[in-house]
């Protein structure tokens, strides 16, 4: 690896590392984003140009302030679960949107393996707390924990009626929707 990436890579983890231990219980949903900038970024030493991120926000949403690290185990989720493995390129994509109901929904998308009908109510009995995570991973614990955790976490800091839905499709591909209350602050929006 050339000097110059060397040195990009250390940057990355640096500004990484800085973001994940700031003490903040809220960011603003676009310093989350560009925090997954640099994951990504760090991610593509290890799998080239091959993976592709692409993040689409209505701009009023800049100054959406939402809970720390929400979107990063998702993403963790996509690159694991849905893409490793997976021929060709990989894509994940962000889309932030602002609903009529005075809500976000935060869609993290990819074009992984996806999953069959059975592993996905599994996944959702999860959520719903029918079902213990260990009860219905499949085997593959870790997926089912990660999200459980961001779920309740959104739900603790929201209320029950907020948290994690999810979409997938068989050699397709997967999409995660995070809602969350609206709560932009009009002077934050020049951060």
């Amino acid at each position: 690896m050339p000097k110059k990436e060397v040195a990009a890579a250390i940057d990355n983890l640096v500004s990484y590392f800085r973001y994940i231990t700031r003490t903040d219980e809220y960011v603003l949903l676009f310093r989350e984003l560009e925090h997954l900038d640099t994951y990504i970024a760090i991610q593509k030493i290890r799998f080239g140009d091959r993976l592709q991120f692409k993040i689409a926000m209505e701009p009023i949403l800049r100054s959406q302030y939402i809970v720390k690290l929400i979107l990063q185990p998702l993403i963790e989720n996509s690159l694991f679960h849905g893409l490793e493995g997976k021929n060709g390129r990989w894509i994940i994509k962000i889309h932030a949107i602002r609903t009529n109901r005075d809500e976000i929904l935060i869609k993290v998308m990819d074009n992984g393996v996806g999953m069959n009908e059975e592993k996905l109510a599994r996944l959702h009995a999860t959520l719903s707390g029918e079902t213990t995570s260990s009860a219905s991973d499949g085997g593959n614990l870790g997926q089912g924990i990660g999200l459980v955790n961001i779920h309740k976490r959104i739900q603790i800091y929201y209320g029950k009626q907020y948290g994690l839905t999810m979409k997938s499709w068989i050699d397709k591909g997967t999409v995660v929707t995070i809602k969350v209350p609206l709560s932009i602050r009009e002077d934050d929006g020049h951060l």
